[in-house]
């Protein structure tokens, strides 16, 4: 059996969950999302603005404030899970970031805010 030395690590494992608090400014309480099936992303990117000009003598760039991208993720969806049925009712239609976190199956821990664009 080889042995991986890029440092990729095994996505089985890997658990996805959706934050919330009981009155503003309270610790986040986390609820697994289960039935996580796959994720891609983020797609972090920044903008490159040119900014040479006739003193340049090479062409000159700097870069401007990042955009951190999406992430998807595919689910199985479950009707009777509380969790998904939230989802659906309160987080797709919401115009506000919530609190997520990822937890990679090595333990390595994501958290982040975001919007739901679809479901």
């Amino acid at each position: 059996m080889a042995i991986a030395t890029s440092g990729a690590i095994v996505t089985q494992g890997t658990k996805l969950y959706r934050g919330h608090t009981v009155t503003e400014g309270d610790t986040v309480v986390w609820d697994r999302v289960r039935g996580v099936s796959s994720f891609s992303g983020p797609n972090t990117s920044k903008t490159k603005i040119d900014v040479t000009s006739f003193d340049s003598s090479r062409k000159e760039y700097i870069y401007g404030i990042p955009d951190e991208g999406d992430i998807s993720f595919t689910m199985f969806f479950y009707p009777a899970d509380s969790i998904h049925k939230a989802i659906i009712k309160e987080d797709v239609p919401a115009a506000y970031n919530r609190p997520w976190r990822m937890e990679l199956s090595d333990g390595t821990i994501y958290e982040f805010e975001g919007n739901l664009s679809s479901a």
